[in-house]
């Protein structure tokens, strides 16, 4: 109909914009690059296949990272199966509930983990919207070094998304000391802008240290979930 189109029209458009931005250090994806029209394909493929979702930035590095690593319809192929996971589905289609108990995850996860920089985030008033969004949706290919990233993502197929949370504690971890003397810009200009010459052996040590199985990563998500759902159940209650 005619909302769907006009929502098409929308996400190609933000498209042909994002493009360009995207691992603007990387030729391959620059107007003239082999790889341009092959992102431009998938991404547009992907909006006609689901355009319940549509486009939502942060895409576009997910399917350029898998375009760097396989033809063009592997790529759209992975791109659709990797979005429909719960937690990227809930995101990309900006599911507030479920996002939230995902950030309510992290907030007990950091607490427990690491206790005095859980502190100082909550004194300075630093919450995990303010840079886990970007972290998450784009497996990290935005904020570190495209080698790095790649290892997480190798990571993330191989153990599933409990890594990605254990990468971004491991990130906390690292910079912990440093982050526990800095004011509330200069701790969000490192979270949003990790620094290029982040040590990687030293990054991995920091996530291995991060003990957190598959098992109870998904039993705190269903813990919340369920609280959610009751919660929703008896404010539905007090409204009747």
């Amino acid at each position: 109909d005619d909302d769907d189109d006009a929502s098409r029209e929308d996400s190609m458009r933000i498209i042909r914009a994002d493009i360009p931005r995207t691992f603007p250090q990387l030729k391959f994806f620059h107007k003239e690059g082999p790889l341009h029209e092959p992102l431009l394909k998938v991404l547009q493929a992907y909006v006609c296949y689901r355009p319940d979702v549509g486009y939502v930035q942060g895409m576009s590095y997910l399917a350029a990272i898998l375009l760097l690593n396989m033809c063009t319809e592997d790529a759209f192929q992975c791109l659709a199966n990797l979005l429909n996971q719960d937690i990227y589905f809930a995101f990309f289609r900006m599911d507030v509930d479920k996002m939230e108990t995902h950030l309510k995850v992290y907030q007990t996860l950091m607490k427990e983990k690491l206790p005095k920089l859980y502190d100082h985030f909550e004194e300075i008033e630093i919450k995990p919207g303010m840079y886990l969004y970007e972290w998450l949706l784009t497996i990290y290919s935005r904020s570190l070094p495209i080698d790095i990233a790649h290892r997480i993502w190798d990571n993330f197929l191989f153990h599933g998304q409990v890594f990605l949370f254990r990468t971004a504690l491991g990130i906390l971890r690292l910079f912990g000391q440093s982050f526990l003397t800095k004011s509330f810009e200069d701790c969000l200009s490192i979270l949003n802008r990790p620094p290029e010459d982040i040590n990687e052996a030293a990054l991995f040590e920091n996530i291995n240290r991060i003990q957190l199985t598959s098992k109870r990563f998904d039993r705190l998500v269903h813990k919340f979930m369920l609280e959610g759902d009751s919660g929703e159940k008896r404010a539905h209650r007090k409204s009747i």
